[in-house]
């Protein structure tokens, strides 16, 4: 989310070339949260970091490399322990889609 598309798709190509047979997982924001951090991320809001990539299509990395199969999806909201993030977070993540899909978590095999 830090680094830039090309540094994340050149970081995923090197991985999928080098440790054939692995796994990947990993977090990752939609555009919408990529584009919104600065005012809305609870931590990144206070900081002069800014989240530079956000990714919408779960299958994105498995075009980057021939060799990357997506193997699971999960959002935020798929955890028993979102629940302690309190009521009202809770409760706009319910009621709004674009923010409750803005953060999830990404499981590829490297074949």
């Amino acid at each position: 989310m830090y680094f830039n598309e090309a540094q994340v798709k050149k970081l995923f190509k090197d991985l999928a070339a080098r440790f054939s047979g692995g796994e990947i997982a990993f977090d990752i924001g939609s555009t919408w949260m990529s584009r919104n951090s600065q005012k809305h991320h609870d931590v990144i809001k206070h900081m002069r970091a800014q989240f530079d990539y956000g990714c919408d299509d779960d299958h994105e990395m498995e075009h980057w490399a021939n060799n990357l199969q997506l193997m699971s999806a999960k959002y935020m909201f798929d955890f028993p322990a979102w629940k302690r993030i309190g009521l009202l977070k809770a409760a706009i993540m319910w009621i709004f889609p674009t923010v409750r899909k803005s953060y999830r978590f990404l499981r590829y095999r490297i074949i």
